[in-house]
């Protein structure tokens, strides 16, 4: 995975473009997963197991990114969008001052996390349609750890 973010920055150095490439999550028959970094200075690296539209509770995740911040305290925030309009957003913390609930939580500036595991899907089928999903990953000073833009089709 470290040498898959090396390569995606070493592009990104020699492109033209000033946005990240879009990444393939999946492409299967009844679900295509594409994500990009709206980060404008670094792009992470995002895996999910199954890629199928009828999704189990419990889906298995990569991620990896290199901090440029600290993180003592981390909120996920998810908004949803269909044809640019919000369908529901909601914010979800993953690490508090109280409690860790992850192994990154408290790590440094400079540190790279590399985080796989079990995160519940919270929905059982992705119906037919595109769907557009915007992760923020929010630290305790408000600063943006990582941001990503999902797009998900369901056939």
């Amino acid at each position: 995975m470290k040498n898959f973010i090396v390569a995606v920055h070493i592009f990104f150095l020699f492109s033209d473009s000033k946005e990240w490439p879009s990444h393939t999550v999946c492409r299967e028959s009844d679900l295509k997963v594409y994500y990009r970094s709206c980060d404008p200075l670094q792009d992470i690296g995002f895996s999910m197991e199954p890629c199928t539209k009828v999704l189990p509770d419990v889906l298995h995740i990569k991620l990896a990114l290199l901090l440029r911040r600290d993180i003592r305290q981390l909120v996920l925030k998810i908004s949803i969008f269909k044809q640019s309009l919000k369908l529901f957003s909601f914010s979800y913390p993953l690490c508090e001052q109280t409690s860790t609930y992850y192994s990154f939580c408290g790590r440094k500036k400079g540190e790279f996390i590399y985080f796989e595991g079990p995160i519940k899907s919270g929905i059982s089928t992705v119906p037919k349609e595109e769907y557009d999903l915007s992760l923020e990953l929010i630290n305790e000073d408000m600063y943006n750890i990582a941001c990503v833009n999902i797009t998900l089709i369901g056939h």
